[in-house]
């Protein structure tokens, strides 16, 4: 009887078995995001596709020296506009309300909207913003965020 059995057709089986077995893993403790990738929800996303953020996050704050408070402000912005895109994708957020928690918390900071780094947290935010096509916003749109803000603290004295 195992005189029939050849070590391709050995190998084959284990392979299915394998296949069999990781697969029942995934779908036993990972069905909610199986499903959310399959109903486009979520992303399916590559260990070096977060790369260029972080290139450009290291850049953002490595040509200064010393740290000084807007610097800081800056670091401490660029990680709550982390966190609002991966909640707003999580809660999937309209790109409405969207824009409007952006432009909430850029309020918060008015000195970064003065000061040179407002460029670069407007290159930051379009980068996260092409991780999520859903909530995708262009360069003018993050600054018009800023200058809305603007204007309206002008109105508002």
């Amino acid at each position: 009887m195992f005189t029939n059995i050849t070590w391709s057709h050995y190998a084959l089986a284990i392979l299915i078995l394998l296949l069999l077995w990781y697969s029942s893993l995934v779908f036993r403790f990972y069905s909610n995001e199986v499903a959310d990738i399959f109903s486009g929800r979520r992303k399916l996303r590559f260990p070096g596709e977060n790369q260029n953020t972080a290139a450009q996050k290291d850049t953002l704050f490595s040509e200064f020296k010393e740290p000084f408070e807007t610097l800081d402000n800056a670091r401490e912005l660029f990680h709550q506009l982390e966190n609002a895109f991966a909640e707003s994708d999580q809660q999937s957020r309209s790109r409405d309300e969207f824009k409007n928690y952006i432009k909430f918390i850029l309020e918060q900071y008015p000195y970064i909207r003065m000061s040179a780094l407002r460029a670069k947290i407007n290159d930051l935010t379009v980068s996260l913003c092409q991780e999520c096509p859903r909530l995708n916003l262009t360069y003018a749109e993050v600054d018009r965020l800023w200058q809305e803000d603007s204007q309206s603290i002008k109105e508002e004295g």
